[in-house]
């Protein structure tokens, strides 16, 4: 089963995962499928570092703009 988060009107998807019980492997498990995520933008694949980039811009040009204004 899958289970389907909306994120600044991204659909993310996010697999259930079995983890391994050390806390540790499990913190370096996840970053391994977070880096595999694929979410669609634009009718593209990007990868979730991607997708990381591309908010971060569009935040920094929200702020530039904000400073423009006042």
């Amino acid at each position: 089963m899958q289970d389907v988060f909306k994120f600044a009107n991204f659909p993310i998807t996010f697999l259930k995962l079995e983890l391994p019980l050390n806390f540790d492997d499990n913190i370096k498990y996840l970053q391994k499928q977070i880096n595999k995520t694929q979410i669609r933008y634009k009718n593209k694949e990007i990868s979730f570092n991607q997708f990381v980039k591309i908010t971060k811009q569009i935040k920094n040009n929200i702020a530039f703009f904000k400073k423009r204004i006042n």
